[in-house]
């Protein structure tokens, strides 16, 4: 799982400089105007500017960048990437991968990458603020690969102390959203049971119509997108009706806003997947390439394929018929892509960014499971374990037995409990017959 690197000051200060500028100016102005013995303008310019200043930070949603903006930044990721694709691996080649072979009856998964306009979008789906382009775009050309004329390959130093890219909500309160008249009733059900899977298995809050100044806006924006991490004010959350509606969709664009990038950009991809950039075209190679490090944690978690935040194996495809990911456990598949909802992982990423489990210090949990924040007797476990501690493999009432030999594969099947009962009953009255 990969969570953008997340900073919770950067915006207090930004508004504690606004008030202060603010307040400044209209004390300024009430010595200017006693002196002029005009106190009606004192009335006046006060007035004027708290409307203003309430109307830029509460009723003003971030806007996203241009698009020429976002074409710049992802030439930037292109030129960054162009000496890795030359020496590319020959077996991210479509070619060199026999599970890419084209499947007629294959289709295309429903996501968010089949309903966007994928260009007007970084990664497909994210929007940038003005200032995470800026900042983007200044990392972008400090890591810029250079080629000096003995063919030495220099990589400019990163700056140190840069202002921070991504900023965390407050977990310790609410965080505030509402609806735009755009979303009709349906959706918004949905969207309050999405919010409700983040709630149940972290520490993060939702609250309807809350008081606080940064908050969510769910809206209509023909699209599904949302920003990585808090930006400040209001921040929308673009949900179009009909194709976004679905919940696992919906958790995926909330994933965004609370910090999480999209798991193939981890920097180890190749080690769990196969891309096959003969089916994407060139301008669309960007939303594959790895981000930074330096602008996301994995927090030593594994790389999940099951991740809601994964792409599926038909993302930018040319021919939607043939994968652009391909898993390198070919059993895993089937899991890319997934919209049904976060996953084991992609709650522990939240959990261990916001540190929901810091208060949970007197239980040990097995098998990678973590204590859980709403509940820190017991421990949240992965799929496959159960108990309060995660110490008990998890109970199926079927199942069968499959045997490897060298020679051949021989399938030994064991009676599943579930069928002995129907059996009991259904025998006598085969062997009356």
């Amino acid at each position: 799982m990969m969570v953008a690197h997340l900073h919770g000051k950067y915006l207090w200060y930004m508004r504690r400089f606004r008030f202060v500028v603010i307040s400044s100016t209209i004390n300024l102005l009430k010595k200017i105007a006693i002196l002029m013995e005009m106190k009606q303008i004192i009335i006046v310019l006060q007035i004027f500017i708290c409307f203003f200043s309430i109307y830029s930070v509460e009723n003003y949603r971030t806007q996203k960048v241009s698009q020429r903006t976002l074409d710049n930044i992802k030439q930037l990721i292109t030129l960054k990437a162009q000496r890795q694709i030359e020496n590319i691996d020959n077996a991210l080649l479509a070619d060199q991968i026999v599970l890419q072979r084209r499947n007629p009856e294959a289709k295309r998964h429903h996501n968010e990458l089949s309903i966007n306009n994928p260009d007007a979008y970084y990664q497909g789906d994210i929007d940038l603020s003005e200032k995470q382009a800026e900042m983007l775009s200044k990392h972008l050309k400090s890591e810029i690969v250079l080629k000096e004329k003995d063919d030495e390959i220099i990589r400019q130093k990163r700056s140190v102390g840069l202002e921070p890219f991504y900023v965390r909500w407050d977990h310790r309160r609410p965080i505030s959203y509402e609806f735009a008249k755009t979303i009709p009733l349906e959706t918004r059900a949905k969207i309050r049971a999405a919010l409700a899977m983040w709630e149940e298995r972290t520490c993060i809050r939702f609250q309807e119509n809350g008081p606080n100044v940064d908050r969510i806006e769910f809206f209509d924006g023909g699209g599904c997108s949302s920003f990585v991490g808090r930006t400040g004010g209001t921040q929308g959350i673009s949900i179009s009706t009909p194709g976004c509606d679905i919940i696992g969709i919906i958790s995926h664009e909330i994933g965004h806003t609370l910090g999480i990038f999209h798991e193939q950009a981890r920097l180890d991809q190749k080690n769990h997947i196969f891309i096959n950039y003969n089916n994407i075209p060139l301008s669309r190679w960007n939303n594959f390439f790895p981000i930074s490090q330096h602008e996301a944690d994995v927090f030593n978690l594994p790389y999940d394929t099951g991740s809601v935040m994964h792409y599926g194996p038909y993302g930018f495809a040319t021919d939607p018929y043939v994968p652009t990911i391909t898993t390198r456990n070919k059993f895993q598949q089937y899991t890319i892509g997934q919209r049904e909802g976060p996953s084991f992982l992609d709650y522990a990423a939240i959990n261990i960014a916001y540190r929901c489990t810091e208060h949970c210090a007197n239980i040990y949990c097995y098998h990678n499971g973590y204590p859980n924040p709403n509940n820190c007797a017991k421990c949240l476990c992965p799929d496959g374990f159960a108990g309060s501690t995660c110490q008990f493999v998890q109970y199926t009432p079927c199942g069968a037995l499959i045997k490897i030999t060298r020679r051949k594969k021989v399938k030994d099947w064991y009676l599943p409990t579930c069928l002995i009962l129907p059996i009991i009953y259904v025998l006598p009255y085969i062997l009356r017959s």
